[in-house]
């Protein structure tokens, strides 16, 4: 009997370091994932299920984008014209050429995009001013304004004082040879700190 219990927890120890392994595997492939679309294409790609694109490194811009207020947002207005928005704030970067890729990273506020050493900083600022924009429509429409109110007394998690769509940005010139996660995260360090200052909606 002692054998055979020795032999079940064997097989228990074995299966759930198999599980681990296989969870570690499988955040590992979703780090190492861009969902990108070139700027030239349709944004189509950059809802959650997205394509694989392959990162080709050098010095180059990177904007790591990391959307503000995502649970408050998707309450206010719903997944659906979030992610209009979105695409409409993306698309105003179709008009530059310094652009290569526009990419979902992670999860569904967090976005990557790639451009020409040394417009990063310039093509973030033009991003928060879009959005900056779109966030004086949300606070004219009426309909939404009486959402906000309502959201404001019934949902703790809210977290917006008034709508608000906008972004804290992280800017980086790329090294030749860093990987893509790599120059990723120092890019999100930045959003971090801001965030950390309470410093958010700003290009870093």
């Amino acid at each position: 009997m002692l054998v055979l219990a020795l032999s079940v927890v064997s097989v228990v120890c074995v299966v759930s370091i198999v599980s681990v392994v296989y969870l570690y595997q499988q955040v590992q492939s979703m780090k190492a994932q861009l969902v990108a679309a070139h700027t030239n294409t349709s944004f189509d790609c950059l809802t959650r299920t997205g394509v694989r694109v392959t990162w080709k490194g050098g010095r180059q811009g990177l904007i790591f984008m990391d959307l503000d207020h995502m649970h408050g947002l998707n309450s206010l207005l719903g997944y659906a014209q979030v992610d209009a928005l979105i695409h409409r704030a993306l698309a105003t970067l179709r008009s530059t050429d310094a652009v290569s890729s526009i990419g979902q990273w992670m999860s569904g506020d967090e976005f990557i995009i790639t451009c020409f050493a040394g417009e990063e900083v310039g093509l973030a600022t033009r991003l928060r001013g879009v959005m900056s924009d779109i966030t004086q429509e949300l606070r004219m429409d009426s309909s939404i304004q009486a959402k906000h109110a309502e959201l404001l007394a019934t949902d703790a998690r809210y977290g917006m004082s008034a709508p608000t769509f906008a972004a804290t940005y992280g800017c980086v010139t790329t090294v030749t040879g860093a990987s893509l996660e790599t120059e990723v995260n120092r890019a999100s360090f930045k959003v971090q700190a801001a965030k950390a200052a309470n410093d958010r909606g700003t290009v870093n």
